[in-house]
Order: C-alpha cells, then sequence, then structure tokens
C-alpha cells in the first residue's frame, strides 16, 4: 500500500512537471528570470528558481513574460507583451551623482594560510560618460597585499580623462 501511495505521487508530480513551462521574465528594473511558472494569478506569478525556490513577483514589477513551447504545455509564446522598461538611472547609490554615466564596481580578496598568511585586496572603480560635446573617463584603483603581517604592497591610483569632440565628428 504505501509503495502504491509513493509510485502515485511519483508519477503524479512527473505529469505535473510537463505541464509546467520554462519562462523569461523580464523585470520593470532590467533583471530577467529564467524558471518554470507554477502559478498565475491577476496580481502575481510564481516561479519555480533552482536556486530561490518559489519565488512569487508581483505583476506590477514584470514587464514582459516569455514562456517556451513545450508540448502540452497549455501557454502561448508571449503571456504579456510589452515593451521592457529602462529603469531610470538615479546615479551613484542613488544620490544623483554621476547620473547617465555607465558605472563599474571591481572587488576582489584572496587569502592563503599555510606556513605563512598571504592576504590581498583589489578595488576599483570606473565610469564613463559621453555626449555630443565632451567624452570622459574615469577609473580608480587600490591594491593591498600582506604577507605574514607585514605590507608587500599598498597602492592607490586614480586616472581622468576628458576628450572635447569636435562639432559634427560623432
Amino acid at each position: 500500500m504505501r509503495l502504491t501511495t509513493s509510485l502515485f505521487i511519483l508519477i503524479s508530480l512527473s505529469l505535473c512537471a510537463s505541464f509546467v513551462s520554462a519562462a523569461t521574465i523580464h523585470l520593470k528594473n532590467g533583471d530577467t528570470l529564467n524558471a518554470p511558472i507554477i502559478a498565475e494569478t491577476d496580481e502575481s506569478v510564481t516561479l519555480l528558481h533552482d536556486s530561490l525556490g518559489p519565488v512569487t513577483i508581483n505583476r506590477s514589477q514584470i514587464s514582459e513574460i516569455l514562456a517556451e513551447k513545450r508540448a502540452g504545455a497549455p501557454q502561448a509564446d508571449t503571456l504579456k507583451s510589452e515593451e521592457p522598461a529602462k529603469p531610470e538611472d538615479q546615479g551613484l547609490l542613488a544620490s544623483g551623482f554621476m547620473k547617465d554615466w555607465s558605472r563599474e564596481l571591481d572587488i576582489g580578496l584572496s587569502g592563503a594560510e599555510g606556513n605563512s598568511q598571504k592576504f590581498n585586496l583589489h578595488a576599483g572603480f570606473g565610469a564613463d560618460y559621453s555626449d555630443e560635446k565632451d567624452v570622459w573617463k574615469f577609473r580608480t584603483a587600490y591594491d593591498s597585499a600582506q604577507s605574514d603581517n607585514e605590507t608587500a604592497q599598498n597602492q592607490f591610483f586614480a586616472d581622468l580623462q576628458k576628450d572635447w569632440l569636435r562639432p559634427g565628428s560623432r
């Protein structure tokens, strides 16, 4: 009896899994999720994410849902078709500073311990901006290295470049 019940549950779950379709979900903040949709309501969509498990997202945060075609799946190619909204750039840390610049942050840590101890740190920041008149490039980095609690490297680098463009050169 127990074996029959377990077998029935296993077969039922297998059949249900064939009707779950994988989907690509574009959020209004620019993020994209790829996971099967396991439930939908008028207000939300629930996904079964590989790492996060069940995730429920409000439809107000979704710009587009693209469903993958599967045999037996009762879904269309596009469940909701709106143009994905590009999030407004609010600047560095939403402060308005460096608004409309492309920005990147690099952080790296490494270490080892055995007969000796080593620790390395790298932190860098870069930003680029261009318009019809100017091109700006900013780069900065800090590197530190320690070996057996003695500083082996401690340096900072910063570079700012501005190019003035000729009218009509773009």
